[in-house]
């Protein structure tokens, strides 16, 4: 299957690895370039796969650029920009976002970290079909993980 795969930081990159294994990458989107390192786009430049830095996802010129490479599927893993109909209907079967949390509850950005704010013992990694809408596609999968709590002590209350 052709992959088109826009991801960001640690988790776009472990789901990117993944992908690569048994899938052809035809090309990596990673956030639009800054003065900062990017990490996600230097790894994916160091597998030797095409990779696009757009300022606008959307872009109209962006989108005849990528509609050239013929996806099968689009796949988001930690990718921050909204993208729109006309991006998500680039690839033949559409774009699936490999979202960190629970939906329809933790919809939108960093869902993990809100779990944690809000106390849950438990948070799921979501698969979802992508429309229009912020996170409201179809849940195609979910799978729910136990959080295990990890207690720090304070450097100065060892000291007393």
């Amino acid at each position: 299957m052709k992959v088109l795969f826009a991801g960001n930081k640690g988790r776009g990159l472990s789901c990117l690895i993944t992908v690569k294994e048994k899938h052809e990458v035809v090309g990596v989107i990673g956030h639009k370039k800054t003065s900062k390192t990017n990490h996600f786009v230097d790894k994916a430049n160091k597998m030797e796969l095409e990779v696009f830095q757009p300022e606008d996802v959307n872009d109209e010129r962006f989108i005849k650029k990528i509609q050239v490479l013929a996806p099968d599927v689009i796949i988001l893993a930690g990718y921050g920009p909204i993208v729109k109909r006309d991006f998500i209907s680039v690839a033949k079967y559409g774009c699936i976002n490999l979202h960190g949390g629970k939906l329809p509850q933790y919809r939108g950005s960093s869902p993990m970290n809100w779990a944690l704010i809000n106390g849950e013992k438990f948070f799921s990694i979501t698969i979802i079909q992508v429309t229009s809408g912020i996170d409201t596609g179809n849940i195609l999968i979910e799978k729910k993980f136990q959080i295990i709590e990890v207690f720090c002590l304070d450097y100065f209350a060892l000291k007393s």
